[in-house]
């Protein structure tokens, strides 16, 4: 038998007495395959397993009674995952399976991990973060680890400041890679807000839900229909994916990029003009076309703050606005429907789809 008290029959020693997992193979990185940050990897899933002592292929395997001390290698499902067509070597005490190496994307010393290489981090197996989204795995996925940081007992450090802790290792190097919260995946509100908020947080990709959270923010409120303007899209104000993996969704970094679409950034309204749109994240404000014009009272929106006093339209623009859209002076009369009678529906009620649209409806 192989193994002693507590390595779940893992060696060390090995059969030749040796305990050193760098020097021994026969020991090597057995015990580091156990249950820590993964469901335990079973001894089948990388060598045929003897249903008695005396069955072929375990002790006396050339079938005339002898054996070479060398245990095959006979690589089960597990491995194969993915479709990878798992692989060791012998001599450079190195392979490649579904868990880690090659298949995995991985670059530099966790391309082909040695077996005796001794203890390895995260990257041992794949590279930090592996396929994008920054270095805290939690961010993607929150069924498996939550973020802590490095030192802390549990805590895998995936960079100098940010590390992971397991809560349930099942989830890891299983073939399925969930993302987001469980028995939403594939959609955008697994990460995003919720399906009732059409994906705007909250709650933030880490479980936030106060709007004094940048991440959090307005995000709902515009994405609400209100009195003076119709729904703002996501695509107003970031780059939606049609996919997943879209370049530019979880590729880098956080936090997520705002790009500013034509509406919001005056394009829309005024193709000749350089965009004016600009947004602060220390500050949480923005300015953008739709709101903080010419004369208007509001001069700086804060992102993580309702007006304590409401809107108007004295707050987004001045009554009336100062000039029209080719630089002239605007009338002084602020009878709106004078000129723009279109905006505006038989009851007199402003008709949001028509208001801050990029155009001028008479």
């Amino acid at each position: 038998m192989n193994g002693v008290g507590g390595t779940s029959g893992a060696p060390a020693p090995d059969l030749a007495w040796g305990i050193d997992p760098r020097l021994a193979p026969g020991v090597g990185a057995h015990a580091a395959h156990g249950p820590d940050a993964a469901a335990p990897v079973a001894c089948s899933d990388c060598h045929q397993v003897p249903a008695t002592v005396d069955a072929p292929g375990h002790l006396f395997d050339d079938g005339h009674g002898t054996t070479d001390l060398v245990a095959e290698v006979a690589f089960g499902a597990r491995a194969r995952l993915g479709n990878v067509s798992p692989s060791y070597d012998r001599t450079s005490r190195s392979c490649t399976v579904y868990c880690h190496g090659e298949s995995l994307g991985a670059g530099g010393a966790a391309r082909r991990p040695r077996w005796t290489a001794g203890p390895r981090g995260c990257d041992g197996c794949h590279e930090v973060p592996a396929g994008g989204g920054g270095p805290d795995c939690s961010t993607c996925h929150q069924q498996s680890v939550t973020v802590c940081k490095p030192g802390e007992p549990g805590c895998l450090a995936t960079s100098a400041k940010v590390g992971v802790r397991f809560h349930d290792p099942q989830l890891h190097i299983d073939g399925q890679l969930p993302l987001g919260r469980k028995g939403l995946e594939g959609t955008c509100h697994a990460c995003h807000g919720s399906e009732a908020t059409a994906g705007a947080p909250a709650p933030d990709l880490h479980g936030q839900t106060a709007v004094t959270a940048v991440t959090v923010g307005l995000h709902r409120l515009h994405l609400t229909a209100g009195k003076y303007r119709a729904a703002v899209p996501c695509g107003s104000c970031h780059r939606v994916p049609q996919q997943i993996a879209d370049p530019g969704h979880f590729d880098d970094d956080l936090p997520a990029e705002v790009v500013f679409s034509d509406l919001a950034s005056g394009r829309l309204a005024h193709p000749e003009a350089d965009p004016t749109a600009s947004r602060d994240r220390a500050t949480a404000t923005c300015n953008v076309y739709c709101h903080s014009l010419d004369g208007a009272r509001v001069t700086q929106w804060r992102w993580t703050s309702r007006l304590v006093d409401g809107v108007s339209c004295g707050a987004c623009h001045g009554l009336p606005p100062r000039r029209l859209a080719n630089g002239a002076l605007h009338t002084l009369s602020t009878g709106c429907t004078i000129c723009h009678a279109s905006a505006y529906g038989p009851d007199g009620e402003l008709d949001p789809n028509k208001h801050i649209n990029g155009k001028v409806d008479q």
